[in-house]
């Protein structure tokens, strides 16, 4: 028993001793615990840092993606702005600016009639005017009147062309369509105007063009749809074109374009009336009218108007350019050849030298004169004209003929 006691005895002390030497093994723990954990928190830094710029870098990736989207779809951003530029605007012009078309001003008022007396309208169960179409070769004044007629009654015009409402998308073409009837619903009581409307109302029996084809069946759905939802006429749509066989005779029928204005070439007494509103300003006292309507025939309004731009920039030149004192000429022809047969070198230096006199400028019939030498109008330049050598001496008889002959062409 007693050797039992001595060995327990020198277990315990040795077990004390071992206690002893590896009291210092906790401290060097806890000294590691806390560098393994300063680690840790800075793999957790980086792991933080390199995560939020994979999300930054993710966003800019996306809006970069959301960027190419849209510009890859530019049709319906297109549209939304085609279609917030379908604004009502109000006409600067009215009747006052046309002229050679009294006839013409008169039957298109007598159209507008239910807007004044819209009651007794329908009293005798008439239907108003839902579509006026005008024709005529380019260049007579279509889309000026449409402007004109807009502001002699004073309501907004919505313009639109009709190559803008056409898409390259199935189904955006018909879509554009129903969005410019919807605009003009929205307005109330307004003009339509479409430009050159047969671009798109061709035919259907000689259109191949399937897409053209639902364009013009939608256009009609469109005029049928308007005569149901304003009953009143409040919305007059106005078309034009210069090819009217070119058009489909259904849109020229029914509750569609009801009414067909021809405007043709003006006459002598059209080219006046258009040439007195033309020339208003800066004429000299003694300027013929009468002589330069006789001397324009197959003028039309466009080419007349050119005719006076081209005129008054002959007056103007008058006025701002001299001759050299060593040359003779007193009109702008001799300064303009004199011009011509000079080096660029010396055309520099005279425009460099160009100043503004304080002169009026005053056009004269003979700045038309010498414009008529320069302008072709329009319906001369299409095709090829010919002079025949035969005179009214080689012709016989026939002198009532031979007349009204000449009176109809001159």
């Amino acid at each position: 028993m007693a050797r039992k006691r001595d060995f327990k005895k020198a277990e315990d002390e040795g077990s004390a001793k071992r206690s002893c030497t590896n009291s210092p093994k906790p401290e060097r723990n806890v000294l590691n615990d806390g560098l393994l954990n300063l680690y840790k928190k800075e793999l957790d830094l980086k792991k933080e840092k390199s995560s939020s710029s994979q999300d930054e870098s993710f966003t800019e990736n996306k809006s970069k993606e959301n960027d190419t989207d849209t510009s890859k779809t530019p049709s319906k951003s297109g549209k939304r702005s085609k279609i917030a530029a379908l604004t009502p605007k109000y006409s600067t012009v009215n009747f006052d600016n046309i002229g050679g078309m009294d006839k013409v001003l008169n039957k298109i008022l007598r159209m507008f009639m239910h807007y004044k007396v819209l009651r007794l309208y329908k009293e005798t169960d008439i239907s108003p005017v839902s579509g006026i179409l005008l024709h005529g070769p380019p260049g007579c004044g279509k889309t000026y009147l449409a402007h004109a007629i807009a502001g002699e009654i004073g309501v907004p015009i919505i313009q639109v062309s009709a190559t803008e409402l056409v898409r390259g998308i199935s189904g955006e073409s018909e879509s554009m369509i129903r969005d410019v009837f919807a605009a003009a619903l929205a307005t109330g009581r307004c003009i339509l105007f479409i430009d050159e409307i047969d671009a798109i109302c061709r035919k259907r029996e000689t259109n191949e063009n399937a897409m053209m084809g639902r364009m013009v069946t939608q256009m009609i759905k469109s005029f049928d749809e308007l005569s149901q939802k304003d009953p009143d006429g409040n919305i007059v749509v106005i078309g034009a074109t210069n090819m009217l066989d070119s058009l489909d005779n259904a849109l020229r029928r029914g509750s569609r374009f009801t009414h067909e204005i021809a405007i043709g070439m003006p006459d002598e007494e059209g080219r006046l009336e258009i040439l007195k509103v033309i020339c208003k300003n800066n004429l000299s006292p003694d300027f013929d009218f009468r002589w330069l309507a006789h001397h324009t025939p197959g003028y039309v309004g466009a080419d007349l108007k050119t005719l006076s731009s081209l005129a008054k920039m002959k007056a103007l030149n008058r006025v701002v350019v001299s001759l050299p004192p060593d040359q003779t000429g007193d009109n702008v022809v001799d300064f303009e050849r004199y011009l011509d047969a000079q080096p660029i070198s010396e055309v520099r230096k005279w425009f460099q030298n160009l100043e503004c006199p304080d002169k009026k400028v005053t056009v004269t019939l003979e700045d038309f004169k010498v414009a008529l030498q320069e302008y072709v109008p329009t319906s001369k330049r299409e095709g090829f004209a010919t002079v025949p050598d035969t005179t009214w001496d080689e012709i016989g008889s026939y002198e009532d003929i031979k007349k009204h002959i000449q009176k109809t062409i001159m």
